[in-house]
Formats: C-alpha cells, structure tokens, sequence
C-alpha cells in the first residue's frame, strides 16, 4: 500500500508498451504447448498484476535514487 501511494504521489506510470513487452517475454520463457499457462499470461488480470509490479519496481527505484543515494556518506 506505502509503494501504490507513492507511486500515486510521484505520478510513477508504466507505459502500456512496457507492460506488452515484458509479457511478451514471459510468454517467450513459456513452451507453446503449455496453452493454460499461456492464457493466464495472457489474461486481463495478470495483466493488472504485471503492471502493478513494474510499477512498484520504479517506485523502489525512484526510491533509491532519491533517498539512498541522496543520503550523505558521512551518515553511517
């Protein structure tokens, strides 16, 4: 809840494009057979889950630039 609401407060978006392509490569570690897996991928919801990630993801690192590596080394 504390990253969606940063993420909300630092406007931290993810490009549609991003989300296709991480999909797309998750789909590509997947076998063509396994068509019950392909289509969970493939689902709206994981979808929402992908993005939710990525989203998370620039927020911890928005995070880190700006907190972690701001933080002066003298500190320790």
């Amino acid at each position: 809840i504390l990253l969606k609401e940063i993420g909300k407060q630092e406007k931290c978006a993810v490009a549609e494009k991003d989300v296709d392509t991480e999909i797309d490569r998750i789909l590509e570690t997947i076998k063509q057979t396994d068509t019950e897996t392909r289509e969970r991928v493939s689902s709206p919801e994981y979808r929402e889950y992908i993005t939710s990630s990525m989203k998370n993801r620039n927020v911890l690192h928005l995070l880190k630039t700006k907190v972690v590596e701001g933080y002066p080394s003298t500190h320790v």
